[in-house]
């Protein structure tokens, strides 16, 4: 039964635009210690603490046999028996001496009886550059590691089935069972990530205030490789650590190791098919057990497990016993070997044919792309793209393939992967990853979705939205469905962790719910207002500030959401619930189109589905998440007249967030937040918060067109750092006023301030590309940034009529009496000149703070309005592209730069990634120390 206390209450979930996704899109390289500082800020609130360990293990770990009263001494030990004895100076030895005794203790003691502890700090993935010998090439034996993560990252150990397990010093990530970080424990509790307290959810130490896909590269791309050195050598006194006192260095070097062990799990999420991860962490003579899911971490109490080494000894004895899904596996996902039969059929499909399309626009003959007969082939014709990208996604052995089941009526379907294509990493969230994959029925090469969907009443399955899309007449560009579902049970446990250690409590009338906002790169003058609707503090939300959420209509009967639980406005752990859909269009990335006219139709393909699904009578759907990974090219066959043609278009995916568009006003929130992209979220959602509108969707459209642009085509910006720079600037960077993290400078100024494209701040002429294309984009400036006046100008009045009036200034307060002749009554004395001039000054100054805060902002014309209206729906933009793909004219210069990509290999940013709120110049050195503490052991 859908709980009711918080309807017609709640208006829009909160959009979180800053996360590990969003930092990954940023022009610049994102370092390892930023990346894991972002995950720090994802994670912040999302940690809950066991009761006890016996509470952890029997709720997460049941095993049979167990006894739930009293904790089993582990099998190969009597009850008198420490198998951690030669660990009681544990809390005085390095790190690397600890990890070789706890290593032999479970050797010795056989304490995880089928599984081997293995080190894996020696050495990470094999890496061309770091080869020795100039000729060296990679192991071929097959006993090398895979090449997963360009970061290099090693952790400690891990535990490895016996068939899995090597002894070269690598961390085998597609193999570990349960990962191994190890901490010294020579200055005290520095180290360890959370701080036990009593009776309330676990502690994250430096996160105070804190509320709130780096990306792993796709297939197609390859960043410059980093080096994961935090546990390159024991720094029990590295002279690099905060020199501050105790509390200071422990919030510093905690969050460093939040950091560090988040991103070993988002690792491991990439690369094997998890539910949720089980970690040991031990620091000295003291250990935690921690189980990740999408939604967040559950930990236990610190524990001694010299002095009381049963509750680690059964640990280890469980994850012995435990099948691969008990320990969080997903059993819907079978590894595949290369003795399985499925290995070298999918080596077959991977060779290219002859009988393979050739994807290239063109006018087509006769008979070309014309099947004969009735009948089409089992194996359908597969573009040439497609072909090399499953190829691609195959091509390194070690690599991990799998065969995934998807639900469907009346059986479930099996599909084989590799590598996904697209992978947004961090642990919190959606965790989507995206995969071509071969039709085991059918031999078809199709697109496979991978993610964990919000599980809330109200949230839509997005094959059911596709669904009703495609069965829409006149609608083509869309993903097509195959089929669709929720993987088995499989759903996240944090929440209900978190639920049960915070029960209900008296809720206020209206229900509110607490967050804090975290962006990308800071813009040069951080302190400046930025330059957009909605920045008085009455239309601003402040960070950690209460905001309210969105309202929706009731969901309908067919959305087979029924049994999902209504969301808590008070709890900031979302439920996630494992979901796959597979779709019949394997898409190209919008970064292969070919020239400035192409990407114009390619986006405003996407505009015109945007425009008849959002005005569908049946539909009625906005999509509410445009970003440059959802806007696709399919080659598809037209006809005009006698002449066929193969053309790239637009498709517009990922239906995930979309919603039912509805002015009834009586409709609720359905989850406690979702999330967004930083880059090309409209100006009006970056500063304020609020439901998503048409005009919000068309604004993203726009920056795409202009981001990609920019960053493909030549144009009159002469050296490619420029381009690096204005990209930062313009779709990365970010305002803080006083503690607001807002919309970047540039980009207020160009969408809702002057309404240019200018290179620069001191610049005066505008981006040039070609006529039609910049003719478009100048017109379009034009209209949102009347839209944004208007919009300013139409708040003020509002605010105005309303009664609102700035706060009055304080009543100066009736002093003490004194003996000071100053302090005397001013008619008693002479007055000075100096005291005149201070008077004349005080009654300017209190005079001119009344009048500022009511000066209204200029009013728009009569034509501002018409060009701002014009923007609040698609009928304009539509127009527009057509007239400007309407002519050839200029379009010949909007060709692709030389370059190809011009953003220069290995750029950096000079701004800061993640903004920190009222930074003083002190701060800013302790900002340095986190970096430098996430090196620390």
């Amino acid at each position: 039964m859908t709980d009711t206390r918080f309807s017609g209450e709640l208006e829009t979930s909160p959009c979180i635009s800053r996360k590990s996704p969003s930092l990954s899109k940023s022009v610049g390289t994102v370092s390892l210690e930023q990346f894991r500082a972002q995950l720090v800020q994802d994670l912040a609130g999302r940690a809950v603490q066991a009761e006890d360990i016996d509470e952890f293990l029997d709720r997460l770990l049941p095993c049979p046999g167990a006894n739930k009263r009293r904790r089993r001494a582990c099998r190969g030990s009597s009850k008198e028996t420490n198998p951690f004895a030669e660990l009681k100076d544990a809390d005085k030895m390095t790190e690397a001496d600890v990890v070789r005794l706890f290593g032999e203790a479970v050797a010795e003691h056989n304490l995880a009886p089928g599984m081997v502890f293995s080190r894996c700090d020696q050495r990470p993935e094999f890496n061309q550059r770091h080869k020795k010998g100039k000729n060296a090439q990679p192991p071929t034996d097959g006993t090398s590691p895979p090449k997963i993560n360009r970061m290099r990252q090693k952790i400690d150990a891990a535990l490895f089935r016996e068939k899995d397990a090597r002894n070269d010093g690598r961390p085998h990530w597609p193999d570990q069972i349960v990962p191994i970080e190890f901490k010294s424990r020579k200055r005290g509790n520095v180290l360890d990530p959370f701080v036990d307290l009593k009776g309330e959810s676990i502690s994250e130490e430096g996160e105070e205030g804190d509320r709130e896909e780096d990306q792993e590269p796709g297939l197609e791309d390859e960043p410059p490789e980093l080096e994961d050195t935090a546990d390159e050598d024991d720094d029990d006194d590295d002279p690099r650590a905060p020199d501050a006192d105790q509390f200071e260095a422990n919030s510093y070097t905690r969050k460093a190791v939040r950091g560090q062990l988040t991103s070993y799990i988002d690792l491991l999420f990439s690369v094997q098919q998890r539910v949720s991860i089980f970690m040991l962490f031990i620091i000295g003579r003291r250990f935690r057990i921690l189980r990740w899911d999408r939604a967040g971490v559950i930990v236990t109490p610190s524990l001694d497990y010299v002095d009381d080494w049963k509750p680690l000894c059964e640990f280890l004895r469980r994850v012995s016993r435990l099948s691969n899904e008990k320990l969080g596996f997903d059993p819907t996902a079978t590894r595949l070997y290369s003795a399985d039969a499925e290995w070298p059929e999918m080596d077959d499909l991977a060779v290219a044919l002859q009988s393979d399309l050739d994807s290239t626009p063109r006018v087509l003959k006769t008979g070309e792309l014309q099947p004969e007969g009735e009948e089409m082939p089992v194996v359908v014709a597969i573009f040439d793209y497609q072909r090399k990208l499953f190829e691609k996604s195959i091509a390194d052995p070690r690599w991990p393939r799998y065969k995934l089941q998807v639900h469907d009526t009346p059986a479930p379907r099996d599909f084989l992967v590799g590598k996904p294509v697209f992978c947004a990493h961090g642990v919190i969230g959606r965790g989507t990853r995206g995969y071509i994959a071969v039709d085991c029925a059918t031999k078809r090469f199709v697109w496979l979705k991978d993610a964990w969907r919000a599980s809330y009443n109200l949230v839509e399955q997005e094959g059911l939205i596709l669904q009703r899309i495609n069965s829409a007449p006149g609608i083509s560009g869309v993903p097509t469905v195959v089929c669709h579902g929720d993987v088995g049970k499989q759903r996240t446990a944090t929440a209900a962790w978190w639920e049960q250690r915070n029960p209900h409590k008296e809720l206020p009338e209206s229900p509110t719910h607490v967050l804090s906002t975290s962006r990308s790169k800071e813009s040069t003058n951080t302190n400046a207002p930025s330059n957009s609707v909605g920045e008085t503090s009455s239309r601003v939300t402040r960070l950690s500030a209460k905001r309210k959420l969105e309202d929706e209509r009731p969901e309908t009967p067919d959305s087979g959401t029924d049994s999902e639980p209504s969301f808590r406005s008070d709890c900031l752990v979302r439920r996630h619930k494992h979901y796959r859909l597979v779709v019949q269009e394997v898409c190209m990335n919008l970064k292969k189109f070919k020239h400035g006219k192409q990407l114009a139709q390619i986006i405003s393909d996407c505009l015109s589905t945007h425009h008849l699904v959002a005005t569908g009578e049946s539909l009625g759907i906005l999509h509410r998440d445009i970003t440059d990974d959802n806007i696709l090219i399919f080659p598809k066959v037209e006809t005009h007249g006698n002449v066929r043609k193969l053309v790239w278009k637009g498709i517009l995916a990922d239906w995930e967030i979309s919603k039912p568009i509805t002015n009834d006003g009586m409709s609720r929130a359905r989850q406690p937040e979702r999330t967004g992209n930083w880059q090309f979220m409209s100006v009006r959602l970056l500063n304020t918060p609020g439901p998503v509108n048409i005009s919000d969707d068309l604004e993203s459209l726009l920056l795409i067109l202009i981001y990609y642009a920019v960053r493909y085509l030549q144009s009159t910006i002469a050296h490619n750092a420029d381009v690096a720079t204005f990209l930062d600037q313009c779709f990365d960077c970010y305002t803080i006023n006083s503690d607001l993290v807002l919309c970047g400078e540039r980009k207020s100024n160009i969408v809702s301030g002057k309404g240019q494209l200018l290179p620069s701040s001191d610049s005066t002429c505008p981006i040039s590309f070609a006529f039609s294309l910049d003719r478009f984009i100048a017109q379009a400036l034009t209209r949102f940034c009347a839209l944004y006046k208007t919009q300013r100008y139409d708040d003020w009045l509002e605010d105005a009529t309303s009664g609102y009036s700035p706060p009055p200034s304080p009543t100066p307060q009736k002093p003490f009496p004194s003996n000071d002749i100053s302090d005397k009554p001013i008619l008693q004395r002479e007055v000075s000149e100096e005291e005149r001039k201070r008077a004349e000054y005080e009654a300017d100054w209190n005079a001119q703070t009344e009048i500022v805060p009511t000066a209204p902002p200029p009013a728009p014309t009569p034509a501002e309005r018409k060009f701002g209206a014009q923007v609040k729906d698609h009928f304009w933009m539509k127009w527009a592209f057509d007239k400007a793909l309407s002519t050839d004219l200029g379009w010949e210069n909007a060709v692709r730069h030389r370059s190809g990509d011009r953003v220069p290999k290995g750029w950096e940013s000079p701004h800061a990634v993640i903004p920190v709120r009222g930074r003083s110049p002190a701060q800013k050195v302790r900002d340095t120390a986190i970096a430098q503490a996430s090196r620390l052991g």
